[in-house]
């Protein structure tokens, strides 16, 4: 179950590795204050309205078009990049991805949906691509309507995908809010063929990336590998590959050496896709969180807070910054980030109920919602060890033992090892006080985990 952290070590994608500088926790460097600099220039954060009052919206899975039965991975990976765009669009309030995909091959009833999350507004698209082309069957809908504002049709040559997607989120503001000023970005240029190529297997990675099996995700971390090889500035086969390497074989756990070497690989990895792209916020996210598995909590909380507001409504950036600031000990903002993020992505990931909001929950003596939100991870996810983890320490301090112990007999039987210093070695990298330690083992012995 360990294997794989330790083969990274000598891996590299790019010929020579940026000569990152390992910050002071205190304060930035001129380096990182530059980076935080230009991102505020290329990013100005405009004047917007409190999220509940800005236009709801939701895209739906594009469906796939295409006569090859095996290319459904394009419309998803096509829907995938959207929702990235248009959550970072000003003014906008957009329902997080994995909401998104949880409708998924479900009829559209533009209405009931509009009534189920409160959604004004669906956007509905059928995607195909060829050899040379993509194409896109698109709808803008107004729920309390239901009716369509416009549809398009649009055939664009293949290397014209990523301009497709910077029109297509255009266009949908504008029809959303046409008075809203926005901010002018440049427009993609025309993909190489080796850009093209790099995409289609990131695309295809996308489709496995939240999977819980650790064989898949070695092999969801080759093909990304593969996809950087291919084209090593494309900035978002970084960031992809981060978050596989962050969420599965750091949580699977390591040696001490080895854990050394993948925290510093993570840096590197976040490090190159900030040195291709300054002002994704994607990756400055990956940046700090990275920071925080070298102790380095500080500064990695002042690259967030350069990245998100009071406004921001990209689900994925809130939870990265709750994880980010509840590894720095800063727990009712991580709460708060956290239940913001549930109201945009009210179906998440399982594991996002577990961690960062149950174990931040759990850590500020909220033993109550502990409970109540690792529970439902437990219920949605019954075979995932972080669910049983916090459910069983958060059902024991909760005063509940027997149960309790049932949860720690259940997350015994899910395959590893687990012990209280199994789980101790697991979750010391990232936490900035050793007290928060000390307080996780406790609550897993009262479990009856044993030491």
């Amino acid at each position: 179950m360990i294997i794989g952290a330790g083969t990274l070590a000598v891996w590299r994608p790019w010929a020579t590795p940026p000569a990152l500088i390992v910050p002071a926790d205190t304060e930035l460097t001129p380096a990182q204050q530059a980076a935080a600099a230009a991102g505020q220039i290329l990013s100005p954060r405009l004047p917007r309205a409190p999220s509940s009052e800005r236009p709801l919206l939701m895209v739906l899975p594009f469906r796939d078009a295409s006569p090859q039965s095996d290319q459904g991975y394009v419309a998803e990976g096509l829907t995938d990049d959207l929702i990235t765009a248009l959550g970072r669009t000003t003014g906008l309030a957009l329902i997080g991805r994995h909401t998104s995909f949880a409708f998924q091959g479900r009829p559209v009833d533009a209405q009931a949906i509009g009534q189920e999350l409160g959604v004004r507004y669906l956007l509905e698209a059928s995607a195909e691509r060829s050899a040379d082309q993509i194409k896109l069957s698109v709808q803008l809908i107004d729920t309390n309507q239901g009716n369509a504002i416009w549809s398009d049709r649009i055939e664009r040559p293949l290397s014209e995908v990523l301009s497709v997607l910077d029109d297509l989120s255009d266009r949908v503001t504008a029809g959303i809010a046409p008075k809203l000023r926005r901010r002018e970005s440049p427009r993609a240029s025309p993909a190489t063929a080796e850009t093209l190529a790099a995409l289609d297997l990131i695309w295809q990675a996308r489709l496995r990336r939240s999977s819980t099996d650790f064989a898949e995700a070695i092999e969801v971390r080759r093909t990304l590998e593969r996809a950087i090889a291919i084209d090593p500035g494309l900035a978002r086969g970084y960031v992809a590959l981060h978050n596989v390497i962050n969420q599965t074989f750091v949580e699977r756990g390591a040696t001490a050496d080895q854990w050394l070497v993948t925290a510093q690989q993570l840096l590197d990895i976040a490090g190159k896709a900030v040195s291709l792209a300054p002002s994704d916020p994607s990756a400055r996210a990956a940046y700090a969180d990275s920071l925080t598995l070298i102790s380095q909590h500080g500064t990695a909380v002042a690259q967030m807070e350069s990245v998100i507001s009071a406004t921001t409504t990209d689900a994925e950036l809130l939870r990265a910054a709750a994880t980010v600031m509840s590894r720095a000990g800063e727990f009712e903002r991580s709460i708060g980030l956290m239940k913001r993020a549930l109201r945009l992505d009210p179906i998440p990931q399982p594991g996002h109920l577990a961690s960062p909001l149950a174990s931040t929950l759990y850590l500020q003596n909220n033993y109550a919602e502990a409970v109540e939100y690792s529970g439902l991870c437990v219920k949605r996810a019954p075979t995932d060890a972080l669910c049983r983890l916090w459910y069983a320490a958060s059902l024991a301090q909760a005063g509940k033992p027997d149960e309790a112990r049932q949860q720690a007999a259940a997350l015994q039987q899910l395959g590893a090892e687990r012990s209280v210093s199994d789980q101790a070695r697991l979750m010391a990298p990232g936490y900035r006080d050793p007290e928060h330690l000390r307080h996780i083992a406790e609550g897993l012995r009262k479990a009856g985990l044993p030491d």
